[in-house]
């Protein structure tokens, strides 16, 4: 226990540990130990549904990176996980991906948003969310309190039009977000509309992952619009979508435009 308290970096990844297993120990270290930055159990079998680990969690004091990667936590832990990160005041960085929180889980993870003050990225990919989830998270970055989001990762899940919809009137008001991931999804052309419309208004966005979606034409046509009136974007993904290789080409060559300098306008105030 003693050394385990001196540990800066613990990994204890794809051990195939359940919450029987290790978390008590393991709590009691995130509650005493001044040193631990990052914890990873990264591919075990941890539900944290009896609040053990979570307890510990939310009484650290220097943990910055926790990585829960594809573990078992469904929508109890992830219930737990969220209480925990509404008292937590050092973490940083936390990976849920692959877990199934589903849209109830996500729901109580954008309810921790709200009022968490030092998350600056976050990964719920791959964890069977539709659009009721992203729409909970699209308001937690709209109008919560958290202003250190940087990196929102929502790919591989089931988001379509309704939720990229909410995610895009939130990036008409949020001014902190760097990065937000939504490729292998479900999003349309009705979707990329409204993100096109808010890339024309956001200034805080850099980079923007819209590949492997349903955008056809229409909703190529409407990107490009919105990306000669974006001056902040700097990287943009989009293959994999079902449209025609003319509207692939448009999308390249505004990029590329972007690039060369081709496409000029004063940027947008509070952008400088």
């Amino acid at each position: 226990m003693e050394d385990l308290n001196q540990e800066k970096e613990i990994r204890l990844e794809k051990r195939d540990v359940t919450d029987q297993d290790i978390l008590p120990l393991l709590s009691k270290v995130l509650k005493e130990s001044k040193v631990l930055e990052l914890l990873s159990l990264h591919e075990n079998r941890l539900t944290l549904a009896n609040g053990q680990l979570t307890s510990g969690l939310a009484a650290s004091t220097t943990l910055r990176e926790f990585d829960l990667a594809d573990n078992q936590i469904g929508v109890q832990g992830a219930e737990q996980l969220a209480e925990a990160l509404k008292k937590n005041k050092s973490l940083t960085a936390l990976r849920l991906v692959g877990n199934k929180i589903g849209d109830e889980g996500s729901k109580a993870i954008a309810a921790a948003l709200v009022v968490n003050t030092t998350l600056q990225q976050i990964s719920l990919c791959d964890n069977l969310m539709c659009n009721l989830g992203a729409a909970r998270l699209a308001d937690a970055i709209r109008l919560g309190n958290n202003k250190t989001l940087l990196r929102l990762d929502l790919s591989c899940n089931n988001i379509g039009d309704g939720g990229a919809e909410k995610l895009a009137n939130a990036l008409l008001q949020n001014t902190t977000l760097r990065e937000l991931n939504l490729g292998s999804n479900q999003i349309g052309d009705e979707g990329a509309e409204a993100i096109s419309n808010a890339l024309v208004k956001n200034v805080c966005l850099r980079k923007l992952w819209l590949n492997s979606n349903s955008i056809d034409d229409d909703g190529a046509k409407k990107l490009v619009e919105g990306l000669k009136l974006n001056f902040t974007l700097r990287e943009f993904w989009f293959n994999g979508n079902p449209f025609s290789v003319k509207a692939y080409m448009k999308l390249l060559q505004v990029l590329e435009d972007r690039k060369s300098g081709k496409i000029k306008r004063s940027p947008p105030e509070g952008s400088r």
